[in-house]
């Protein structure tokens, strides 16, 4: 199976939450699951494992919102705006320490 086809996969999956929470919000949420292990380790070595979690959850939440957003609007020029501000907002949580 090729990534689109993972994308697919996973844009079904969320869709199913969406339309029925009740009965498909746990694979929604599975779905993305499988995407915060590398990003919890790509966090600096020297947080806590809270911080490191909060930060990765929260890449994961603005990933979420671009997909979706792309996927519906198809305006990759507000999309690459929240990566540049994204990026910013990471320099700036780094910058700051634990």
């Amino acid at each position: 199976m090729g990534e689109e086809s993972g994308l697919r996969v996973l844009e079904q999956a969320i869709g199913l939450a969406m339309y029925d929470p009740g009965r498909y919000a746990g694979l929604g949420r599975e779905a993305w699951q499988q995407y915060l292990p590398p990003l919890v380790s790509a966090c600096p070595e020297g947080w806590s494992d809270r911080r490191k979690l909060e930060v990765a959850e929260m890449i994961l939440a603005v990933l979420q919102g671009f997909r979706v957003d792309w996927l519906t609007s198809g305006d990759t020029a507000r999309v690459a705006a929240g990566f540049d501000a994204l990026t910013r907002a990471l320099e700036r949580e780094e910058a700051a320490g634990e």
